[in-house]
């Protein structure tokens, strides 16, 4: 029975999709279903059981298995799942300033279903736009199962102005060749942006999609995606530029207050000042999302 040695565990909107293609990428490294990104076994699908869980992993002589679904981390129901099924395995946690994250979260949001609020409004309806963003909080809750050894923790910011050298460093704690260089592939999309319109069209799809894998059909929804019809609705992204609703300075403060304790106890658990690369929203958090995303 092969289960994985690694998760990619969060945060969600901290570069998980870049990470992704960079493990994709490395031979030595085996991930389910080729393009099955989040198999969300240890928050959605675990009723379904081990022998479920493990028959998405056929790695070849020598590879890795792991996968990578960034909800793990902020799920609280996670940590004790994930140790009860791989108590050994290495985990993966990219980090990124709170503020920016939780706006990235909300464009995210705008983009998959067309919402119309402000980003005030999703907020105050989606409390874990903010909880998705107390770090420290989250990774205490996989302490209590894990030593400390067994969790890698990067910052998006460095990840994504370096991921080479990073993905290195990622390389070498899974147990694979650090000194392998990959490569995106040209026809790999890191994250795309598209209008309001097209994206009510494309939420429907997803949803229309998510359904057929709780029903047990995922290899038809691996067909469906090799269709190219979600390339055919991001290359519509230049019929028109989406404009998100601002975060308000109002919004941005009452933020910092909820995050700030949190932030405070995770820099003296890291034993680093984030301010350099935190700037909590002051620098670009209304521009359109980052393909990092």
């Amino acid at each position: 029975m092969a289960l994985p040695e690694f998760l990619g565990i969060g945060a969600m909107k901290a570069a998980s999709t870049l990470l992704f293609a960079l493990l994709q990428e490395h031979p030595g490294v085996y991930m389910p279903g080729g393009d099955l990104k989040e198999v969300r076994f240890f928050n959605r699908y675990y009723d379904r059981g081990v022998d479920w869980y493990s028959s998405l992993f056929t790695p070849g002589p020598g590879q890795v298995p792991g996968e990578v679904t960034p909800d793990y981390l902020y799920r609280p129901e996670a940590p004790a799942r994930i140790a009860q099924v791989v108590p050994n395995v290495k985990m993966i946690a990219i980090l990124r300033d709170p503020v920016t994250r939780a706006y990235s979260q909300f464009t995210h949001f705008v983009q998959e279903t067309g919402y119309r609020g402000t980003f005030k409004d999703y907020i105050a309806e989606h409390p874990n736009g903010v909880g998705r963003s107390l770090y420290h909080e989250q990774i205490q809750r996989y302490l209590q199962h894990f030593p400390r050894e067994q969790m890698q923790i990067l910052l998006f910011e460095e990840f994504t102005a370096r991921p080479l050298p990073a993905m290195k460093e990622v390389y070498r704690f899974i147990g694979v060749d650090p000194e392998l260089v990959p490569q995106l592939r040209s026809d790999k999309k890191v994250n795309a942006t598209m209008p309001r319109d097209i994206a009510r069209i494309y939420a429907m799809g997803r949803k229309a999609m998510k359904t057929l894998t709780m029903i047990g059909l995922a290899p038809v929804v691996l067909a469906l995606k090799k269709t190219g019809l979600k390339d055919l609705l991001l290359s519509r992204k230049g019929g028109g530029k989406q404009e998100f609703p601002p975060m308000t300075e109002d919004d941005r403060k009452r933020l910092i207050e909820a995050v700030r304790p949190d932030m405070t106890a995770l820099e003296g658990f890291l034993g680093r000042d984030l301010a350099p690369l935190w700037t909590l929203g002051e620098k670009g958090v209304n521009a359109r999302p980052s393909k990092m995303d």
